[in-house]
């Protein structure tokens, strides 16, 4: 984890299942929340000092780190789920 951790902090590891589902809700003049539900267990996440103030360019860089581990979260699981030919390797004819 890099920079300095203010205010309220937790770490939490969750297996969500094939339940599970994620939603981002958007609200006109208020930071979004991203929420992820599998139960028993709901995952929420808003900027610090949501409603209390306007986005600031901290958040907006959070939310970009997000998407770019979301991104390589995806092509580890992508490149994991493929079929391999034998050797630990996606075959010419099975990579998509």
């Amino acid at each position: 984890m890099a920079g300095k951790v203010r205010g309220t902090w937790a770490a939490l590891s969750v297996n969500p299942g094939s339940g599970a589902w994620v939603i981002c809700h958007a609200y006109p003049g208020k930071a979004p929340i991203l929420e992820m539900h599998g139960a028993p267990v709901s995952v929420s996440i808003t900027p610090a000092g949501r409603g209390e103030g306007p986005v600031t360019a901290a958040d907006v860089d959070l939310a970009r780190q997000l998407v770019t581990a979301a991104q390589t979260y995806l092509a580890e699981m992508q490149r994991l789920h493929a079929p391999t030919d034998g050797a630990g390797t996606a075959g010419p004819e099975r990579a998509a």
